[in-house]
Order: structure tokens, then sequence, then C-alpha cells
């Protein structure tokens, strides 16, 4: 089997040859009809039971197999887990290794059953069946009998409700208990030993397959369990919804699923469990997040950071039957356990090397620019599951150029198909050049720099870029956190743009966000000054704000200077977070929450230290816009490059930080309406100097990410009917509580939002409230032009009070988020009816299939029983369409008719007697020319095209042949000599004589006495003469 070659031919093209273990002599023995030499005894084994029955199995197969524990219980059951395979305790390369994880949930005991049957079944089975010798030889097999020893301990077989012993002894669900890709609640904040010791065992070992067995259920749950939404709320679930989202390597978990459920006697079938007669799964698979939301699952942690690709496994709907049930628990997942198993087979394996031979630990692995990257281990081997097909592979490691490499994995390959890589040493300039504007000074000879260097360096960039930049330094806000100020034509109008602070940490201990801060600088105007068009976008429509905060940073320093290696430095003094968080009144602390108070920031980042994720402001938001652009920052999310092992050290330090920065950032987005995002740079504070380079590399991706955020949004302006400035009008995404001001003076407003539809609600005080359905694409800004509000129908004041000015405490007073002074500000308050009127109203918009607005398109309402119009009109510019004081029909119809689309029709059942807004059309273009589909059309049109040209070429014939066939032919002859009347015209015999010569000879007359000029010798019989013109004339006279 081949490899077509991309960039580097690959040399090793062959599958791995079966090694002599695996050509050993298999010895046929009888088993009984569950496949065990010896039948065993069908009996639930509580925890004692278990370990002696895993020690004698070891202790009977030490060749094939490895028992060690991985942690303890909460309380002190060790967790155990069982290694089975060819040469148990070492990972080989090239040899996938699956785990099977059992009993997560206390109560929750047929997987730890399974699992105790088939180790016993394999060990039984090797060297006795070809299929299972086959399977150990090439695969090292993990059980993990019981994750939550504790809770089966608590739980009952009388339990009907299936609650004792499900969580842990701190009564902890332990598969809401992992941490999540899309945040953090009160489930996930904490990890429990029994959490803590599967995360490190699954980062200490390249796991490439695994499954999660549960009870309850019977079907194969595939990823993703959860979504954005489901941290879109300050406590809790908040959202009950379920939301489909399937990885971006759907097709082969849904693979994945379908192996085991079709390889279950009943799974496939998809019938739902007695309890449960509503849950319906087609095929015996399901999407997670379909089915119903796992936040702080372990399933998706084990793909997103673990490496893994896992199931989660419900093997039946009674969690805790009754012994005698086990035999056919074990005949309905036997086979399906070991087919699952198998699939570690398919895909790529192989190693990745530096040009000279060395192997390259934590190089990334990735696939078609699929963001989930598979890592190699510190001998530089790895192995990705792939099914067959055409691939694109690259491999890339820090200081290496990427090498891309085109496989072909064939249908018929039973092995992981071998894939070799060679790296070259990368040169810092070329990368420089390639992806920062070749601004040296980020990469090359990388220190930190005191305040005194950075305050020069900020006076250079506004020397250098006088248009674009001003240092802002002066007020006492500005001379506590000097900023640079940057933008497109510096000193113009700045009220439609949008104003983002880039703040370098609230730690001051976690220096590195300094340097970031200032390459950031560097990286935007070297953009900016070659005109790249992404930067001349970004500061055309926003006002960047970096601000390196200077505070004790020469004490940090110092320690530094004397320990270069000292990572996370301390301080005396408490960090700016801290100071935030506490009561006492502090000038640093003050002059910062001033600066956020004067300047209304639209976005804000900060950057901070201990790992690699990316922290937001927690709402109660149905659309959950903040943690999207989280997801969106995060980008290459997969990519961590922390230790060898890729993890972070976890401290008290640590910890403390993580939960500082939450609080933190959840207070100011309460209190100044900033949304603060904090990116985590990697694990150290303050890495050595010539790693500020990686750093700056590692995270320039995900830094640009989050400037990109504004390239999605809705801007516009807010106006009465005359035409003036609403300057109090507010809008708000429908379905969380977020408000959006206009600016004091134009009313304009430029909201960043993520792609996708939503509502959005614009009110204004002493105005009908209105609401506008739109429909986002990435990198889309939305334009809606004047917003036109409608003075209310009924005075506002018998509603609602006027707004109430909040006079600023002269004393700070204890808030429990965050104790601070309150910003002085002007609390909005608007009734819960937005001011709509009363009479039944029908809106909505009318787009093409490429969610473009289709203005003036004919838009009329019926009555759905007897068609009788009832209110006719047109959209307007932006494709809206609203039909206002409808009769109270019940049921009507909303009809849009534009030109060149297919018309569209929408029944709306009691819609007048309420009203119905928010309706869209997608309609798509009417293909019919003539009332006939277009190919007909076209076909049709060419026949007769073709008929009109094939008559027109024989009427032209038949005309050529009339004219040819009516022709006269004529007789040229000579006519009769005079005096020869009847003298025939041609004489054989003699000549005729068509033209009589003169026989009169003329002479030539010349005014002047000289010889008349011939063109022949004297002596010429003939002679022409050339004859004056007066001669000629007088000649004629005559």
């Amino acid at each position: 089997m081949g490899l077509a070659a991309c960039k580097h031919e690959i040399k090793n093209k062959e599958i791995l040859t079966p090694s002599k273990a695996e050509q050993v002599r298999v010895v046929r023995e009888t088993f009984d009809d569950y496949g065990f030499a010896k039948t065993p005894k069908f009996v639930h084994h509580n925890y004692t039971a278990m370990v002696s029955y895993i020690q004698e199995l070891a202790s009977n197969y030490p060749t094939i197999t490895h028992l060690y524990t991985i942690g303890k219980s909460v309380q002190g059951r060790d967790l155990w887990v069982m290694e089975v395979t060819e040469t148990p305790g070492q990972h080989i390369p090239g040899k996938p290794e699956v785990k099977y994880i059992a009993n997560m949930h206390g109560n929750e005991v047929v997987g730890r059953e399974l699992l105790l049957l088939f180790a016993k079944y394999l060990c039984e089975n090797y060297n006795r069946t070809e299929r299972i010798t086959k399977l150990l030889n090439r695969t090292r097999l993990h059980l993990l009998y019981s994750m939550n020893p504790d809770g089966y301990e608590l739980a009952d077989i009388n339990d009907k409700e299936s609650l004792r012993g499900r969580s842990n002894a701190n009564n902890v669900d332990l598969n809401r208990n992992f941490p999540d890709q899309f945040g953090r609640n009160q489930y996930n904040a904490h990890q429990e030993p029994e959490t803590v010791a599967v995360m490190n065992w699954s980062l200490a070992t390249p796991f490439v397959l695994s499954a999660n067995l549960h009870g309850g259920a019977l079907v194969a749950n595939y990823p993703y369990d959860d979504s954005p939404k489901d941290f879109a709320y300050s406590s809790g679930y908040g959202d009950p919804r379920t939301v489909k989202n399937p990885t971006e390597e759907n097709e082969l978990f849904q693979y994945l699923a379908h192996v085991y459920a079709n390889s279950h006697t009943t799974m496939h079938l998809g019938r739902p469990c007695p309890s449960f007669l509503r849950e319906n799964f087609p095929d015996g698979i399901t999407n997670g997040a379909a089915w119903y939301s796992v936040t702080g699952g372990m399933q998706d942690w084990s793909y997103v950071t673990g490496g893994a690709y896992e199931l989660t496994l419900e093997v039946g709907c009674d969690k805790f039957p009754p012994a005698s049930q086990l035999p056919d628990f074990w005949k309905q997942n036997r086979e399906a356990l070991l087919q699952y198993v198998e699939q570690a087979q398919h895909g790529i394996t192989g190693y990745v090397r530096s040009t000279i031979g060395h192997p390259i630990g934590r190089a990334s692995v990735q696939v078609n620019q699929i963001e989930h990257v598979t890592y190699t281990t510190a001998n530089g081997d790895f192995y990705r599951l792939l099914l067959p097909g055409l691939y694109n592979v690259t491999a890339e490691a820090e200081g290496y150029e990427p090498q891309t490499l085109q496989v072909r994995i064939p249908p018929e390959a039973d092995r992981a198909v071998i894939v070799d890589f060679q790296l070259m040493r990368d040169d810092p300039q070329h990368w420089s050049s390639a992806y920062d504007y070749r601004t040296l000074e980020n990469v090359i000879k990388t220190r930190y720099h005191s305040d005194a260097e950075l305050k020069a360096t900020m006076a250079e960039f506004e020397n250098k870029h006088y248009k674009s930049v001003e240092v802002e330094f002066g007020n006492e806000v500005s001379m506590a956190y000097p900023s640079v100020k940057v933008t497109d034509n510096i000193g113009t109008p700045e009220e439609t743009k949008l104003h983002i602070l880039i703040i370098s940490s609230l730690f001051q201990t976690a220096a590195i966000g300094r340097e970031m801060t200032m390459n950031l600088v560097r990286h935007v105007l070297a953009g900016y000054l070659i005109k790249e068009p992404l930067l001349i976008k970004l500061l055309q429509n926003a006002v960047l704000h970096f601000v390196p905060v200077k505070n004790d940073f020469e004490e940090i320093m110092d320690q530094f200077r004397a320990n270069a290696s000292v990572c996370n430095p301390t301080l005396h003094s408490d960090e700016l977070a801290d100071k935030l968080l506490n009561a006492e009144t502090d000038h640093q602390k003050d002059m910062f929450l001033r600066m956020l108070k004067d300047d209304e920031y639209d976005l804000a980042l900060t950057f901070a230290a201990g790992g690699h994720d990316v922290f937001f402001p927690n709402t109660d938001d149905k659309v959950a816009i903040y943690s999207r652009f989280a997801e969106k920052i995060k980008g290459h999310k997969y990519r961590q490059s922390g230790g060898s092992d890729g993890k972070c050290t976890v401290d008290a330090g640590q910890l403390h930080q993580v939960e500082a920065t939450q609080r933190v950032t959840n207070a100011i987005h309460k209190l100044y309406e900033v949304p603060l995002f904090t990116m985590q740079l990697g694990c150290c504070k303050m890495p050595s100097e010539p790693s500020i380079a990686s750093v700056w590399r590692q995270n320039l991706e995900r830094m640009i990410n989050f400037l990109r955020l504004i390239d999605t949004g809705i801007r516009g302006y807010v106006k009465d009917v005359h035409g003036a400035a609403l300057r109090k009008a507010i809008l708000r995404v429908r379905g969380n509580n977020l408000i959006y001001k206009v600016t004091p003076n134009l009313a304009h407003f430029r909201i960043v939002l993520p792609s996708g539809s939503m509502e959005i609600e614009i009110s204004c005080y002493n105005y009908t409230s209105r609401i506008m359905p739109i429909t986002l694409g990435d990198n889309q800004i939305l334009d809606l032009g004047d917003i036109v509000m409608q003075e209310a129908a009924r005075p506002r004041e018998s509603i609602v009070e006027p707004p109430v000015p909040v006079e600023p405490q002269a004393l700070p007073q204890q808030h429990h988020d965050f104790a601070v002074l309150e910003p002085s500000k002007t609390m909005k308050v608007f009734p819960q009816d937005g001011g709509v009127e009363v009479n039944a109203a029908v809106s909505g918009i009318v787009l093409d299939d490429g969610n473009h607005p289709l203005p003036n398109a004919k838009v009329y309402v019926s009555d759905a029983h007897s068609q009788q119009v009832l209110a006719n009109g047109r959209t307007g510019p932006l494709g809206k369409f609203q039909f206002e004081s409808l009769s109270s029909a019940k049921d009507i119809v909303v009809h849009a008719e534009p030109y060149g689309y297919e018309p569209g029709a929408k029944t709306i059942r009691q819609g007048p007697l309420g009203g119905a807004s928010g309706i869209v059309f997608h309609l798509t273009r009417d293909e019919r020319v003539l009332g006939l589909p277009r190919l007909v059309f076209v076909l049709l049109a060419g026949c007769i095209s073709v008929g009109i040209i094939v008559g027109g070429i024989m009427c032209f014939m038949y005309i050529q042949a009339r004219r040819r066939d009516a022709r006269y032919y004529y007789n040229f002859s000579l006519l009769p000599q005079k005096g020869e009347p009847n003298r025939k015209l041609f004489d054989d015999d003699e000549e005729t004589e068509l033209f009589r010569a003169s026989t009169t000879k003329l002479q030539p007359y010349y005014d002047d006495e000289r010889d008349p000029i011939t063109d022949t010798d004297d002596d010429s019989e003939e002679e022409i003469v050339m004859l004056n013109p007066s001669f000629r004339n007088s000649i004629s006279q005559s």
C-alpha cells in the first residue's frame, strides 16, 4: 500500500508486518456459550471482591497483564487499572493505547461487571483464539473497573429512584466535574480526587480510543455533550434546551458509535427504555448535546484535552439489575466491546524526527486543518484514528518548519498506515516575515523592558507613526496607566468607532503580559504601515488602547535578576486583581476603575498565566455571545505547549488566580458593562527571556482572533420620524440582558455580535419599541441604516418613571462581588412591553437564500380561509415589512413575492390577535422563464434558434436556385461590316476585321519648332505620336 507524497516523498510505505509473537501457535480449546474456558460466576462484586478478582486474574496471567493504580478515591480506595496486552508495562510505538472506564456513577454497576468479565475473556482466549491473540498483540488495552468505588458502596439494588451512590463521597457528580471547553460553573470549578486521577492518567498515556460505560439507557452517545449556551448563565443550568453540537470529526464519531450499536444485539434497534418511552435514538446512536446537555463531562474532556476519541456507552436500561440478568448483558455487549477496540487499527502512525534523526516530542500532527490535534510522545511517535480516504497531514513543532504530506488510507487496510516526518529547524526571521510583517524585535533577542524603556518605546511609536498613534500620558489616570492609542487618522472624530482596551495584565507578576502588549502594538503598526487590508479595516473601525501596566515591575525584575528561572514571581503587596476585590481604598485601583468609567470600552483583553484558557464574563444569556466569542478567540484551541507533556503545575496560587480572574471579569462587566476577556499565555508568569519569542509565536493567532471579533456585528443610527437623533435609545439582543447604548451625539450604534440569527430590540423612552430579526454571517457587518422610531401610542409617564440618576456614594460600600465605588451613570428603566402598541401587528424580513435582504418586495396578508387580502405593502431598503391594525381573523397567511424569486407564504395561527413578529422568508431565485423551467426554456429556445437558422439557410438556397434557373443567356457575335449585309460574320477561310483602323494620317501641331517625340526608331513603320492638348482640342473643333 503506497502513500502519495505532497511536499516530501514518504519512503516507508509499508504496513506493519506481524511480529513473531503474532505468529504464535494457537491452541484449540472448547469454550462455553459465553466464550470462556471455564464459566464464571455472574455475580455483583463489591470493592473487596473486585480487588480480589483482578489480583487473582493478574497473578494467573502475568505475561499479558499489568495491574496498577492511578490514584485514590475520596475515602481512600484505590482506582485499579488492569493493562491487558502482549508486552504490558510500556508504551510501544505503533501500538495504539485504548481504555475502557466503568462505574463512573457508583449506582450504574453493569459496566463494572462487563469489564471484569471482559478481562477474564481476553486472558483465557489469548493464544487460544486467533482473533483475541491478534487483538492483544496489536493493542494495549487498559481497563478502569470502577472510577467511583465510594459511590458503589453506597448504591442499593432496591433503590428504584437510582439516586443513592450516583455521586462520589463528596456528593459530586463526577461526570459534571471535568474542565469544560465552553466554561466553568459550580459543578466543575474544583476537581475531585477521582477526576484528577483520571485526568493525570489520561495525559500521561497517549490514548487513542476510549469509552465510558454507563447505565440507564441503551444508546451510543458521541461528542459534544454540551454547547456554549450551557455556560451562558451565571448560575445553574438555566436553559434546558437541547442543541445538537457535533465535532468537526462527526463522521468518525458516528462511525464509532455505529460500530458499537450495530455489534450490540439490541442497541441498534433504537428502542426506548420503559421508563423513558419518549426517548428515540435512530440506529441506537445520538449526539450528546442533542439528547441532553452535560457540562463538565469526561467524554468531551477526553477528546478536547486528553486527545482520545471517546464515546459514552449506555449499556442497559436498568442501572443496578439483579445478578441473574448479568449473563444476558454479557452476551449483548461482548461482540460490541471487541469490535470497538479493533477500530484502533484504522488510521496513521509514525514518527516526527528532526533532519538529523532526533525524535521531536510534543510535535503536533494535524489532519486537513481540523482543530483536533494529535501530539507526539517523548519518543516522537504518534497515532491518529482516521477513516479510509485521502488526507493532508501536517507535522509542526516549535523551532521547526512544518511539513505536510498527502496520505491515502486504503479501505482494505487492517493496520495503521505508517507516515514519518522529518522537520527542518526553522528561522525566526523567516517566521517573522511570514506572520509578523518582519518585526524582528518581537522574536530576536527578546527581553523584559524596564519602565523607562517602555516609556521611550511608546514615545518612539508616536514619533514614527504620528498620523495613527497618540501616547496618552499627562492626566491623573494616564500617569498611573500610560497608554498608546492607535487608530486610522488620529485626531479625527471617533464617535462611530469601537474602543478596544488591551491591558497587559491584572496581575503585575505576569510580566509576560507587558511584552505581549508591546509586541502587539508593533505588529499592528507594521501591518498598517504596509497597508495590510485586515489592519486597515481594523483601525478604520476601531480605536485600540494599549496599556502596559508598570506597577511594581522593579520589584518583580529584581527577583528575576536573582533567579532567571523564577517562572512565577511574587509580590509583597497585593496584585491589582486582589485590590479590585478588596474593600480598601487604593490609588492604583481607583485610577483603573476611573479609566474604565471614563472611556466606556466596547471590548477589553488582558493576559494571564497558568494555562491556555480564555476567561469571559458569565451572564444570563441564551444567545451565548461571550462564550462564543471565547471559542472564536481560542481558534486552534487544542494547541497547548506548556511543559514537555503540555500540562501546567496546579498549585494554590494558580487556583487563586483563576478564581480572582473570573470574579473580577464578572464584576467589571456588571458595573461598567465592559466585556473583559482574559487570555492565558502559558504556564509561567515570567518565562525566560529567550522564551518570550516562543510565547509570542504561540499566542499571536489568538490575539488576532480577538481583534477580528469586530468584523462581525451590526451598525446604524436611531432617529425619530423627523430625522432627529434619539440619543437615549438603547438596543439589546433578545434572549439576554445585555444593554447597548447609542452614541451621545449621532445616536449611532456599532455592536459586536457572533454570527447567526437573532432578534434586535430597539427601545427609547416615550417611543414604541421595535424588534428587528437579523442573520449574520462570519465577518459580516450588517448596516441597518436609520432605524426610525414611532412615538408611543400612550404617554410613557403613566407606565414608567423617567430616568433616575444614581449619585455616587461618598464612601465605598461593600459589594458581594466587587468592593468598589459605584460608577456615576444614569439607570434607564423601560416597561416590560417596551411600549409596543396594543393593535395586532405582523412584521418580518424577506431574505434571499444567501441571507441578503430583498428590498421593494411585494408582501401582503390574506385570510387563511377566504383568501381575502387584508393588507398590502412592500419591504423597505433592508428587506423589512410590518403591517399594523389587522382584522381579527384568527388564521392568516403572509405572502412574499419579490420580483425574480420564488414566492413564499407562511400561515400564522392566531396571528393578528396578538401579533406576530420575527417572520423570516428565505426565498430562492426564480429560475423559470416565461413560466417554463430554465432548462426546458433553454432547450426549447435552442431548438427554435436552430430551426430559424436552418430555415434561413434553406430559403437562401431556394432563392439562389430560382435565380439561376431564370437567368437569360445572350449570344455575343460580330456585327456585319458596312456594305456586306449578307456576309457571314465568321468565315472559316477569312479573317474578319472587327475594328477598322483610320486611313487618314494626322499630323501633330506644335507651338514651338521642335521635333515630335516618338517612342520608336526613325525607321519604324508605325509610330505613336504624343500630341499637345491644344492641338487635340483644335482637331476636335474642326
